[in-house]
């Protein structure tokens, strides 16, 4: 069987032109898909563009620089002269001036005496005389002691005849054989005197001396009493002289409050609202301070001092600001006449290296916070290196040298 097959040229085939309506359709379709795709397409392009410009400028390092400083000291003989216009760190003189000015003053000081003025303790006392002899003790030359405390006769006791004893085993006072007691009182008010009954009083006189075993008191039933304590305060030479004392060193330091330099010092028409022995908690001294001497200004000094610590120092040190330093001068000798003197002077301040900030930029760039810290503290000059890097994924120094930051500290 044979096939027929009909061969017909692509050119002699028949095409079926499409409607006017499929080809607008068709095109409006491939425009809305299109449309729809742009935005997410713009949407990457714009995080792509973001996220460069973020790893580019955003990554930020701050690194601070602490420059390794040590102490320097300088100990100068300054000289001061009114003679003197401005300060000379190479001849070591500053200028002076004559200063004098009278300064006033009062001070309230606390009365530190005591007096008691309590009731002195009282009583009557049987006098014991084993003497033989009978005595006269008078009032004024007889003094009775107990516990350390001392207590006089009000009266002078005559008469004082031998004590007689009872038995001849046990020795018993005959209490007849004693005189009448002899009334006695304290040396001072105070509680501390008051004795009860029975009490012994050790017997001293001019004339018989002291003897205990011999001679000796004991007071009565009642004892000694009425003592009692009621102390107030009152003014001793010594409060006074140093209260004015005190004033003086307080116009004295007001008056270096205002010069710096050497002063002489006097004080003149002191007077006081108290005296020694008044009854006072406190009183009030007063005076004037005159004053005379050669003053200087402590920034020129401060200035000479500087400039010699100074003077020969490296060029890649340098002194630290004024708070970070000390100075002491005292005048060693001044003569107010001449309008001179000698200061000594002692100087305590800091040096510190000069850190170039954008030599060490070159060296950190690119670099991580270990490798930076190992480059720089190698270096003599640095003490101390703190390295920071942001935002958290930054690992290295940026190698753009506007987002590092070094800070010489």
């Amino acid at each position: 069987m044979r096939r027929s097959i009909d061969i017909v040229r692509k050119s002699a085939r028949k095409r079926t032109p499409p409607t006017p309506s499929l080809i607008k359709e068709g095109a409006k379709g491939e425009f809305y898909r299109r449309w729809k795709v742009w935005p997410w397409v713009a949407a990457a392009a714009a995080l792509l563009i973001i996220a460069a410009l973020g790893f580019v400028l955003l990554p930020h390092a701050a690194i601070t620089v602490r420059a390794r400083s040590e102490p320097v000291t300088r100990d100068l003989e300054i000289r001061v002269s009114t003679e003197q216009v401005a300060a000379d760190s190479a001849r070591l003189v500053v200028p002076g001036r004559l200063v004098a000015d009278e300064i006033s003053g009062s001070k309230t000081v606390a009365a530190t005496g005591a007096r008691n003025i309590g009731q002195k303790a009282s009583g009557f006392v049987y006098i014991y005389n084993f003497s033989k002899t009978t005595l006269i003790l008078k009032k004024d030359t007889t003094t009775l002691t107990a516990a350390g405390r001392k207590y006089f006769f009000t009266q002078d006791a005559p008469g004082i005849r031998p004590t007689a004893l009872l038995g001849l085993e046990n020795q018993e006072v005959d209490p007849t054989s004693l005189t009448a007691p002899v009334p006695v009182v304290a040396e001072a008010p105070g509680e501390e005197y008051n004795l009860g009954a029975s009490a012994r009083l050790e017997i001293q006189n001019e004339a018989f001396g002291s003897n205990p075993k011999t001679l000796y008191a004991v007071t009565t039933d009642d004892g000694l009493r009425g003592g009692s304590t009621k102390e107030i305060k009152i003014i001793r030479d010594e409060d006074i002289k140093k209260g004015y004392e005190s004033l003086a060193a307080e116009l004295s330091a007001k008056a270096r409050e205002k010069f710096d330099g050497f002063l002489e010092t006097e004080v003149t028409d002191p007077a006081t609202t108290g005296v020694a022995g008044q009854e006072a908690a406190e009183f009030t001294v007063s005076g004037k301070l005159k004053v005379r001497g050669l003053a200087f200004s402590r920034d020129d000094v401060l200035a000479v001092a500087r400039a010699r610590a100074s003077r020969l120092l490296p060029p890649q040190k340098e002194l630290l600001a004024e708070e970070n330093q000390r100075l002491q001068a005292v005048f060693r000798e001044a003569n107010l006449g001449d309008g001179r003197g000698t200061l000594a002077v002692h100087y305590e301040g800091e040096i510190v290296y000069r850190l170039d900030s954008e030599e060490l930029l070159t060296k950190v760039r690119g670099r991580t916070p270990a490798e930076i810290s190992e480059i720089l503290l190698s270096r003599p000059e640095i003490a101390d290196v703190q390295v920071e890097l942001r935002p958290f994924w930054v690992k290295k120094a940026p190698k753009w040298g506007k987002n590092i930051t070094i800070d010489t500290r």
